[in-house]
C-alpha cells in the first residue's frame, strides 16, 4: 500500500516559560507561536518525538491541541498522534475529522488509520464523498490501513472518481481489502485514460487474483507507456498467465523493447513463467 505523503509539517516549540511544557493549548503564548520550524518528515520531527516521550501530561497536550485556533498546531497535533498507541485518542481524532482545514482532517486521518481505530470506520468513510481530493485520499488510505472488509462497498465507487489518484488509490485499498466483488469494476480500469491507473489496476488485480483480466493485461504489454508494460508483465507473472500469446509478446519485448526495464523484466517473466523458453 502506497504510503501517505504527508504535507510539509510544522513544528512548534511549546515550552512554557519556567522551561516545563505548557499544560493546555490555551497557554501558548504568541512567542511560544513564533518558534513554529519546518519539519520535512514527521518520524524526524526531534521536537515532537521529546513531547511523545515526556510524561503523559505532556503527550495529552497533544490532545488540547486539536482545539487550537491555529491550523497548523491542529495539523501538527492530529498527526503527532499517529506515533502514540497508547493515549486514548480515537475520540478526539474522530472529531478533528469535521475540522474547516483539510490537511487537518488529513492528518487525523491518517493518525487513525495509523493508530488501527476500527471506531473510525464510518466517519472515514464519509470522507470519501469530500469535496477535497487529498481528504478522500487520507480517508482511502485510513481505511485499507484498518483492513475492515466491509469498507469495500463504500470504496467501490471511487473507481470512477474524476481524480485518477482517487482511481488509483481506490484501486489499491480495495486489493488490500481483499474486494472480490470488484472484479467487474477492476479490469473496466485497465481501460483508464490515466496510464498511472492502469498500472495500479493491473497491480490490484494481481493482488486479487483476477485471472479473468488476463486477456487484456496481455494487450497492455502493447501500452504506449513503458511503465504500464512492465505493469503488465508483473501483473501476468503473479497471475502464471502462461499462454503461448504471454509468451510471444513476453519474447518480443525482451529482445525489442524501447525500455530497458521493460526488457529486463520481461526477461525475468520468461524464466518464471516459461522456464525452457530459450
Amino acid at each position: 500500500m502506497t504510503k501517505i505523503t504527508s504535507p510539509m509539517w510544522l513544528l512548534i516549540v511549546l515550552l512554557a516559560p519556567t522551561g516545563g511544557m505548557a499544560s493546555s493549548a490555551s497557554e501558548l503564548t504568541p512567542l511560544q507561536l513564533k518558534g513554529i520550524q519546518q519539519c520535512e518528515q514527521l518520524e524526524s520531527c526531534q521536537p515532537i518525538k521529546d513531547m511523545l516521550s515526556g510524561p503523559e501530561k505532556s503527550r495529552k497536550l497533544l490532545l488540547e491541541c486539536l482545539k487550537s485556533p491555529h491550523d497548523d498546531v491542529r495539523f501538527w497535533c492530529a498527526g503527532g498522534l499517529a506515533l502514540d498507541r497508547e493515549l486514548d485518542a480515537t475520540s478526539p481524532l474522530i472529531e478533528a475529522l469535521k475540522d474547516a482545514n483539510p490537511a487537518v482532517i488529513g492528518a487525523a486521518a491518517f493518525a487513525l488509520g495509523e493508530r488501527k481505530a476500527t471506531k473510525a470506520q464510518i466517519p472515514l468513510e464519509g470522507l470519501l464523498k469530500h469535496t477535497r481530493p487529498e481528504v478522500r485520499i487520507a480517508a482511502l488510505i485510513a481505511l485499507a490501513k484498518l483492513d475492515m472488509a466491509s469498507s469495500a462497498a463504500s470504496i467501490l465507487p471511487l473507481l470512477q472518481d474524476t481524480e485518477p489518484e482517487i482511481r488509483g488509490y481506490a484501486a489499491l485499498s480495495l486489493a488490500q481489502l481483499g474486494a472480490q466483488q470488484s472484479k467487474e469494476q477492476m479490469i473496466q480500469l485497465l481501460h483508464d485514460s490515466d496510464e498511472q491507473v492502469r498500472a495500479l489496476a493491473i497491480e490490484a488485480i494481481a493482488d486479487l487474483g483476477f485471472r479473468e483480466a488476463g486477456n487484456t493485461i496481455i494487450k497492455l504489454l502493447d501500452d504506449r507507456e513503458w511503465k504500464v508494460r512492465s505493469a503488465a508483465i508483473f501483473g501476468l507473472t503473479r497471475l502464471r498467465y502462461a499462454t503461448r500469446e504471454t509468451e510471444t509478446k513476453l519474447t518480443t519485448l525482451r529482445n525489442e523493447d524501447d525500455a530497458k526495464e521493460v526488457r529486463n523484466a520481461a526477461a525475468v517473466a520468461l524464466k518464471k513463467l516459461f522456464p525452457t523458453t530459450p
